[in-house]
C-alpha cells in the first residue's frame, strides 16, 4: 500500500512536471504590461502574447523586461541553495538591488515572498465639495492647503509547483489621506479607486484594505486554467473600453486555449460582481449587498506578424431577485461567443457589450491600436478608441490616445443592477459614460532612471434635457434643467465633471525582481461642472495641486487620473 501510494505521488509529480514553463501572472502594472513592445524585435513565431491581460509569464519569456526593469533572477540564487554566481555578493546588496526577498528552490517548488509598500508623503492646495445643507444640488468647493499620504504595508507569495501550477497571494493594508478630488469621489461612493470599502481614519483619512490571489493550471502546453480574487484587462492601449482594473478585485474562472501554432487565442472567464446597495430584506444582522455575474468571451487572431486583431463579448446577468433569491439563467456558462446575445438581445434581461479591437505594429517605431464598444444599436449607445505610440529611439516611448464613449454606455436601461459596474465603479473607463478624452503620455528609461509624465483633457458629454454621464443611472430617466430634485443632478467630483490634468514623475527603480521604486510626482488637476445652476456652462469648480515623494513596489495600477 505505501508503495502504490509513492508511486501515486511520484506520477503525480511527473505530470506536473512535464511542460516547461511556469504558468503564473505577470503583473498589471501597465509599463510593465507592455514592456514587451520595447523589444518587439526580439519576438519570434513561439512568443504567445495576448491582449487579455494579464498575460501568463511563460508566454512572454523574457522578452521586453528592460523597459520597466524587471529583469528575471536567477531561481538557484536561492536563499538556501546559493550559487556562486553571486557569491562575492553579499545579502543585503542581493537582496535590496537585485533579488526577491525570500526565495525557496528544491527544484519541483519554487516560492518568492516579498513585501509591499507605498510610503509615501506630500502636500498641495485642493478644492473640497461642500453641500448646502439645505439643498446639496447648489453646493460649491472650498479651497484649502494641507498634507496628503499614503501608508501601505502588504505581503505578497508567488511559487511554482512542477511547471503546470502556479499560485499567487496577496494583501494590502492602507490608511490615506487623499487630495480634495479623490476625497470627494470616496466620500460619494464610499471606496478608494479600485481598492475596495472605506472606514474613516482619524479626522480626513481612510483606513482600508485588499486581498486577492489566484491559481493557474496548464494541463496541456494549449489550455491553461485559472482560478482566483483578481482583476484583468482588455485591450492594447493605456484605457480599456471593453474591461479594465479599474474596479475592485472580484472571484474569476478564466480559460485559455490556443490553436494554430499559437496565432488564435480563445478566452472564456466568468466572474462575481456586488453593487453596494444592501438588500431591504436582511436575513442576518447585516444585510448583504446585491449580486450580479458577469461572462466574458475573447477570441484573438495574429492575421499576419504585424497585424492582431481580437472580437470580445461582455454580459453582466440577472443572478437574484429584488429580495435576495437566486434567479441564475445557466445559459450564462455557455462558452461559445455570440450565442446569448444572439438570444437575448444587448439589453433585454441581461445587459451585453459587443467589441472589436486591433493592434497593428507599422513599423519597429510606431504601432497603432484601438478599440469600438457597442452596448445598443437601436439607442447608439457605443464606445471608440484610437490610440498610437512612437519609439522615438528605444528607451523613449510617446503614446497619444483618444476615448469616445457615448452617454448611457455600459448602464442598463430598466435599473443599476446589470449595470457594467463592481463595488460603484465601472468596469471599463474610470470616467464611466458621456465623455470624450483625450491623454498624451511620454515613457523614458536611462538604466535605473525613470521619467513618466501625462496630460489628460476630458469632457462629459451633456445635452439638456435628456442626458447624463452617470454609468450607474438608467436611460429611461428624463433629467430636466434646472433640476427639481437634488437626484436630478450631481455637482460633485464623479459626475458632470470635465477634468484636466498635467501628471509628472521622476523615479529611481531600487529593485527590478519587485519593480521597488524611489519615486517624486506632481499633479495639476482642474475640473469644471459641465452645468450650474447659476452659471451655466462651463463653470470652474476643482483645482488640485500637489507634489508626492515616497517609496513603493510598484505592481499594481491605480487610476487616479480622472
Amino acid at each position: 500500500m505505501i508503495h502504490r501510494k509513492i508511486l501515486l505521488l511520484t506520477a503525480m509529480l511527473a505530470l506536473l512536471t512535464q511542460v516547461t514553463a511556469q504558468v503564473g501572472y505577470q503583473a498589471l502594472n501597465y509599463s510593465m504590461r507592455t514592456s514587451s513592445d520595447w523589444h518587439r524585435v526580439e519576438q519570434t513565431d513561439s512568443t504567445r502574447q495576448s491582449s487579455f491581460y494579464p498575460n501568463i509569464t511563460s508566454d512572454s519569456k523574457t522578452l521586453g523586461t528592460a523597459f520597466n526593469g524587471y529583469i528575471p533572477i536567477n531561481k538557484a540564487d536561492s536563499l538556501f541553495l546559493l550559487n556562486k554566481k553571486y557569491q562575492e555578493r553579499s545579502w543585503f546588496h542581493r537582496k535590496l538591488l537585485k533579488e526577491h526577498f525570500i526565495i525557496v528552490d528544491t527544484g519541483l517548488f519554487y516560492l518568492t515572498v516579498d513585501p509591499l509598500f507605498n510610503v509615501s508623503a506630500g502636500a498641495g492646495r485642493f478644492s473640497k465639495y461642500i453641500p448646502n445643507q439645505n439643498s446639496p444640488v447648489v453646493g460649491g468647493y472650498n479651497n484649502y492647503t494641507g498634507s496628503i499620504y499614503n501608508n501601505t504595508r502588504g505581503i505578497l507569495l508567488k511559487g511554482d509547483i512542477g511547471s503546470r501550477l502556479s499560485f499567487e497571494s496577496y494583501f494590502y493594508e492602507n490608511q490615506s489621506r487623499f487630495p480634495g478630488y479623490i476625497d470627494d469621489f470616496v466620500n460619494e461612493y464610499n471606496v478608494v479607486p479600485g481598492q475596495g470599502r472605506v472606514k474613516n481614519f482619524k479626522m480626513s483619512g481612510f483606513d482600508f484594505a485588499q486581498s486577492g490571489g489566484y491559481l493557474s493550471y496548464a494541463p496541456g502546453r494549449n489550455f491553461n486554467v485559472q482560478f482566483g480574487h483578481h482583476k484583468h484587462f482588455v485591450g492594447d492601449g493605456y484605457r480599456s473600453l471593453f474591461l479594465s482594473d479599474n474596479s475592485f478585485n472580484y472571484p474569476f474562472l478564466r480559460s485559455n486555449l490556443w490553436f494554430f501554432k499559437n496565432r488564435v487565442n480563445y478566452s472564456v472567464m466568468y466572474t462575481s460582481f456586488q453593487n453596494l446597495n444592501r438588500l431591504p430584506t436582511p436575513t442576518s444582522s447585516e444585510a448583504p449587498f446585491e449580486r450580479k455575474a458577469g461572462s466574458f468571451h475573447f477570441l484573438q487572431v495574429q492575421a499576419t506578424k504585424w497585424l492582431r486583431l481580437n472580437l470580445f463579448q461582455g454580459m453582466i446577468w440577472k443572478t437574484m431577485d429584488t429580495n435576495g433569491k437566486s434567479d441564475i439563467d445557466y445559459n450564462m456558462f455557455n462558452p461559445v461567443m455570440f450565442v446569448n446575445p444572439a438570444l437575448y438581445g444587448l439589453d433585454d434581461r441581461n445587459n451585453a457589450l459587443l467589441g472589436f479591437g486591433f493592434k497593428a505594429d507599422l513599423s519597429k517605431k510606431i504601432t497603432f491600436y484601438g478599440q469600438y464598444a457597442l452596448d445598443d444599436y437601436e439607442t447608439e449607445r457605443f464606445a471608440l478608441q484610437a490610440g498610437a505610440y512612437y519609439f522615438l529611439f528605444k528607451s523613449l516611448r510617446l503614446q497619444a490616445e483618444f476615448n469616445h464613449v457615448q452617454a448611457y454606455t455600459y448602464a442598463f436601461p430598466q435599473n443599476n443592477r446589470q449595470a457594467y459596474t463592481h463595488y460603484n465603479e465601472g468596469l471599463a473607463h474610470p470616467l464611466g459614460t458621456g465623455f470624450d478624452e483625450f491623454l498624451v503620455r511620454v515613457n523614458y528609461r536611462y538604466r535605473r532612471i525613470l521619467v513618466e509624465a501625462q496630460m489628460l483633457i476630458a469632457k462629459h458629454q451633456i445635452d439638456p434635457p435628456n442626458n447624463r454621464s452617470d454609468v450607474f443611472e438608467s436611460d429611461d430617466v428624463t433629467v430636466t434643467i434646472p433640476p427639481t430634485n437634488s437626484n436630478d443632478f450631481d455637482q460633485t467630483n464623479s459626475n458632470n465633471q470635465s477634468p484636466s490634468s498635467i501628471f509628472l514623475e521622476l523615479a529611481y527603480l531600487i529593485n527590478p525582481a519587485t519593480n521597488v521604486k524611489v519615486f517624486l510626482n506632481g499633479t495639476h488637476r482642474v475640473s469644471y461642472i459641465n452645468y450650474d445652476l447659476n452659471l451655466g456652462f462651463p463653470n470652474p469648480s476643482s483645482k488640485n495641486i500637489f507634489i508626492y515623494f515616497g517609496l513603493r513596489t510598484d505592481l499594481r495600477n491605480l487610476y487616479y487620473d480622472f
